[in-house]
């Protein structure tokens, strides 16, 4: 992990305030309800469950933790401040309650990287096809664009690699706050997400939402493998997804040398983004972010032997979507992304997107605060 990672678990399996969890000086303990069941006398009992059902279990955790240690009533604990002010965003599990990245986040994540190269280098928006109906020659629509750059279900050219899960054993909570651009007199500026408004100074409180996350430095196992008979069988198949496939020699490095030219590129695009946008004070938050990134920068592997990716919470509209459609990130907050329309609340109308907005984890120690941009990880080859 180069920055804290969020895989969610879906909502239905949040950790709720005084439910699932009880917050006691700068620690959140998640409650273990069987081991507090087991000491409550059967009227204690009926008194917490009629508690919970009108939401004041917290009222009786308070007094019941007033002669007891909630160390001793909860599987684990977790050190974080300020309190949480919502549900707790759990990380994924499996069954043995380990936390986990799914094989399936990790490809899905280099499925867009893939995506960008071959959509770039085979010059897919300006590919022509004959239309089924009227028989004449037309340009791809961008529905298409997927089918001709991976193959359809049968020959898919994603069906080559496999990767494996990989297994965690600890997990830590990080607060996160959504960096939001603001118009100031027709100039955008660096601000920060308080509900409804967004204002230039950072503030703890107001809209903040509290995940579970693996921390940065942590390390993990993965299997990553490519499945040669497919792959032999697409390129006797050139009329498929075998034009598409690059340098097979060592596949694994040439990958890695893919997913680093995006991870570099990307970078610098939000190094651009930040730097455009900053406030012209010494104290700008965008420089925390510029830093991060340059030290992100820093990692990519000129040799290949590892590679960067994006995923998870936080990861965003660009690293979502492979980064395929504009040249930079600056444009769309001039010019409105006009494929992807969203209601403005305030008018009530349907407007283009502006990309502005990122979300950023944040920690506080010593009354500083740090600021932690989600989702970077490194895959590197075991030497052997």
């Amino acid at each position: 992990m180069l920055t804290t990672v969020h895989i969610g678990a879906g909502s239905e399996k949040y950790w709720h305030d005084n439910l699932d969890y009880y917050y006691q000086s700068g620690r959140v303990y998640i409650l273990n309800q069987r081991e507090i069941a087991s000491v409550l006398s059967l009227r204690e009992l009926s008194d917490w469950s009629a508690k919970i059902a009108r939401s004041e279990s917290g009222f009786f955790l308070g007094q019941f933790f007033k002669t007891h240690k909630p160390a001793e009533f909860s599987d684990f604990s977790f050190s974080i401040s300020p309190k949480p002010v919502d549900d707790i965003r759990t990380f994924i599990r499996n069954g043995y309650g380990l936390p986990y990245i799914p094989g399936s986040s990790i490809k899905g994540a280099i499925r867009s990287v893939i995506f960008n190269s071959l959509f770039n280098t085979n010059n897919i928006k300006n590919r022509k096809i004959i239309d089924r109906d009227t028989k004449n020659e037309r340009l791809l629509r961008p529905n298409e664009y997927e089918n001709e750059v991976f193959g359809y279900i049968g020959n898919n050219l994603m069906h080559l690699l496999q990767v494996s899960d990989s297994y965690f054993t600890k997990t830590i909570l990080r607060h996160t706050k959504t960096f939001n651009l603001i118009n100031h007199n027709g100039d955008w500026e660096e601000g920060w997400k308080h509900g409804n408004i967004s204002a230039h100074d950072f503030n703890e409180q107001g809209f903040v939402f509290t995940y579970e996350c693996i921390d940065y430095d942590e390390n993990a196992d993965l299997i990553c493998s490519f499945d040669k008979d497919y792959l032999d069988f697409l390129i006797k198949k050139p009329e498929f997804s075998a034009q598409l496939i690059p340098d097979t020699k060592d596949p694994l490095e040439n990958l890695f040398r893919i997913i680093n030219l995006f991870a570099r590129t990307y970078i610098e695009k939000e190094i651009d983004f930040y730097q455009k946008h900053e406030n012209d004070t010494d104290d700008s938050d965008s420089r925390y972010m510029i830093d991060c990134l340059n030290w992100l920068n820093e990692q990519i592997d000129d040799q290949n032997k590892s590679c960067i990716l994006r995923l998870g919470q936080g990861s965003g509209f660009y690293s979502i979507t492979g980064d395929w459609r504009f040249n930079d990130h600056v444009q769309s907050i001039t010019y409105p992304d006009e494929l992807n329309k969203r209601k403005n609340n305030q008018t009530r109308q349907f407007e283009g997107t502006r990309y502005k907005s990122r979300k950023v984890a944040f920690s506080k120690e010593n009354d500083q605060y740090s600021f932690d941009l989600m989702g970077f990880v490194k895959i590197s080859m075991i030497p052997g």
